[in-house]
């Protein structure tokens, strides 16, 4: 008569070939519960890149349009000149997508980085009230932020490009 094979384990427990079979299942069991967990996990991380995809498209399209141009030409109240041509596009781009961000998801942690972006697109682009309307939204939504103090000084900067500088005093 055939006898099933004994094997002795490492602490000399002596086990059948179908043992492993069954303990293997047990083991499988208990990371079946989480398989369905899988698509939401991975739909969350998709999203979670979809809006920071959004907002570092955003950011790189606000470096494009600044990058050749000296820091002074865009900053200086007196000598202020706007982006025109691919350079003005590109800050509309920009803004859009911040925008864009902001209506599919309000409550992203990025939603001060979009905010703050639109805001310096629309100061560039010469459309001071938008401008301001963005940095003052930072400063009523995230008052605590860190980008509340940028915020601060680009509302501002922005009266003094309307020369209203009595207003600007922080």
């Amino acid at each position: 008569m055939y006898e099933r094979p004994v094997l002795t384990g490492a602490h000399g427990q002596g086990r059948s070939p179908g043992d492993s079979r069954r303990r293997a299942s047990r083991v499988r069991r208990p990371l079946a519960r989480f398989a369905g967990a899988a698509p939401v996990l991975l739909a969350a991380a998709l999203l979670s890149c979809a809006y920071y995809n959004i907002l570092w498209t955003a950011n790189k399209e606000y470096e494009k349009a600044t990058r050749d141009v000296p820091y002074a030409e865009f900053w200086d109240p007196y000598e202020q000149q706007r982006p025109a041509g691919d350079k003005a596009r590109l800050l509309d781009s920009a803004a859009s997508r911040s925008g864009k961000l902001l209506v599919l998801y309000p409550d992203s942690r990025w939603a001060d980085d979009a905010l703050l972006l639109m805001g310096k697109c629309f100061l560039l682009g010469g459309d001071y009230e938008k401008a301001m309307t963005k940095f003052k939204e930072i400063g009523r939504l995230y008052p605590g932020g860190e980008l509340a103090e940028e915020a601060r000084y680009l509302e501002a900067y922005t009266l003094v490009l309307q020369e209203l500088p009595g207003e600007a005093v922080v």
